[in-house]
């Protein structure tokens, strides 16, 4: 009995410290202060003539983005500004089902790639590491994994994987 006694007041001096330091933070924070959750409303002042002022926001500049090939202020003919391309990815993905993962990585200018996984439990991977790069990649069934890996001057991808319902795995390019 005397021992845990003992051992009762040993972890309670063990915390006498953490109470001190915590009590010393307490004490020692001022007042908090702050600002009402309200919004406060405008009030009409009579040199307006009982009405509100109104002011509308001046618009944002328009992002212009400059081709480094195309010296500043030159305007490229349109066989030019088709060639240079807009160095814009896009992606595009449809995932229907349940626990479905999908990754689209593009590594370069103007990829294109569209995704679409239609089943339960499927992985699909589209990797694009160039320049003008489009594939097309459908995956339906369950429990089918792909991945494409497309490296720059490769053709297009258009591929359909499909789990049949005799579990044979249909891939058509």
């Amino acid at each position: 009995m005397q021992l845990t006694v003992i051992r009762q007041l040993k972890s309670l001096l063990q915390t006498i410290p953490a109470v001190a330091a915590a009590l010393a933070l307490l004490l020692l924070a001022g007042p908090a202060h702050a600002d009402s959750a309200f919004i406060s409303q405008l009030v009409p002042s009579p040199n307006t003539g009982g009405q509100l002022p109104f002011v509308l926001p001046s618009p944002a500049p328009p992002e212009i983005f400059q081709n480094p090939s195309i010296p500043p202020g030159v305007v490229p003919s349109p066989a030019t500004a088709a060639s240079t391309g807009s160095r814009r990815n896009l992606a595009f993905t449809a995932v229907f089902g349940n626990f479905n993962q999908t990754l689209q990585v593009q590594l370069g200018s103007n990829d294109q790639s569209a995704l679409g996984v239609f089943g339960n439990n499927d992985t699909a991977g589209v990797f694009q590491v160039g320049n003008n790069l489009r594939s097309d990649v459908a995956v339906l069934g369950q429990n089918v994994a792909v991945g494409v890996i497309q490296p720059n001057g490769s053709p297009p991808v258009d591929l359909l994987i499909a789990r049949l319902p005799s579990g044979r795995l249909l891939i058509a390019r």
